[in-house]
């Protein structure tokens, strides 16, 4: 295992700033994804990491040391590509063969490890194949296989799931995590995709326009956004604006409609605020149902999506345009809703982000 870590990194492509100082510490072991969308910088990140770029300023240091400009076979970091760049003329066998030929490894050392890795990822049995005799998941487990044969400390992966089909995509998130549990390396992760983040990642790089906005566990990323970038990114939120009144812990949303915030929201009377709220912090209960939960705003069922395992409701506010949506677990005790019921939203003021109503 190797710690990556980037002190104070830019990087310029002529006049333009695809990172800006950029400081970040990658721990040993960890399952790191850099997330963010098309030119954001993630994997400028990357390619800085591997050696195929060299940094306009800062340094680039795996376990202490400054890499910024070793070249990128003098790392030691295994790649996994999107479009597997695996060798067409060899076979799977071959393929994992090739990087340790160049490290001159033993013919039967060599082997043992190539047999290992396949067993590994579950392709021992087609080590005779070429890569055009292989789906694309096989083929995707093959690249795994060759980043891996080495013992490399530090695996670096650009959108290796990108060309995959969704069931497909899902199946090998798991089988990556669990290669990742079995072996401790450190694993960084490119994708675009907030679900697959989400997924896979002990922890979450989120970048935005060359600098880092967020760093977090999957579930503090999700609930407990630092920005509203953070927060408008990943994955579906309701929010509402309005205004604070007298008493200090309420935000009037529309008319009469009024939530209760958090306490130490440190709102004043009379600001302007945002709250975020997450579907899945919302309960949908009868029109007549008491609760203690801190916020019962009655509304009107204005959409129903069953989702298998779940269920999504759109529910339009009393006298009033706001519609919020709640996502609830399919289950047998749910109350059953059809469209025009008049209903309840609830949800804990702990739930709510606040954010400036500018944002």
């Amino acid at each position: 295992m190797a710690s990556v870590e980037l002190k104070n990194v830019a990087m310029r492509f002529g006049k333009f700033e695809a990172l800006k100082n950029v400081s970040c510490l990658i721990e040993k072991g960890q399952f790191v994804t850099l997330l963010g969308a098309s030119g954001s910088g993630k994997s400028t990140i990357l390619n800085l990491i591997a050696g195929s770029l060299s940094p306009s300023s800062g340094q680039v240091l795996i376990d202490g040391k400054d890499v910024s400009r070793l070249p990128a076979n003098q790392r030691g970091l295994g790649m996994v590509f999107q479009n597997y760049a695996l060798m067409p003329h060899m076979t799977v066998y071959e393929n994992l063969l090739f990087p340790l030929k160049i490290r001159k490894v033993g013919k039967q050392q060599a082997h043992e490890k190539i047999m290992d890795t396949l067993k590994l990822v579950h392709m021992e049995s087609m080590a005779d194949r070429k890569p055009d005799q292989l789906s694309g998941g096989q083929r995707q487990r093959v690249a795994v296989a060759r980043s891996l044969v080495y013992d490399a400390d530090i695996i670096l992966m650009d959108e290796p799931l990108g060309a995959l089909d969704k069931k497909l995509r899902t199946s090998m998130q798991f089988e990556i995590k669990e290669i990742h549990r079995q072996l401790g390396v450190t694993i960084i992760f490119v994708t675009h995709d907030q679900e697959e983040a989400l997924t896979m990642s002990d922890s979450i790089m989120l970048l935005n326009e060359g600098r880092i906005e967020q760093v977090g566990s999957p579930e503090e990323m999700y609930f407990h956004p630092n920005s509203w970038f953070s927060a408008d990114f990943l994955g579906e939120s309701n929010v509402f604006s309005g205004q604070v009144t007298e008493a200090t812990s309420i935000l009037r949303i529309d008319g009469d409609n009024m939530v209760k915030i958090p306490e130490g929201s440190n709102a004043r009377p009379g600001e302007k605020l945002s709250a975020m709220l997450r579907p899945e912090n919302t309960r949908i209960l009868r029109a007549d149902k008491q609760s203690t939960l801190d916020n019962m705003i009655n509304g009107r069922v204005t959409d129903i999506v069953f989702l298998g395992g779940m269920r999504r409701v759109a529910v339009r506010l009393m006298n009033s345009d706001i519609t919020v949506f709640a996502q609830e677990l399919s289950r047998t005790d749910t109350i059953p809703v059809s469209l025009g019921d008049e209903v309840r939203v609830g949800f804990e003021a702990s739930a709510l982000t606040m954010f400036p109503e500018s944002h």
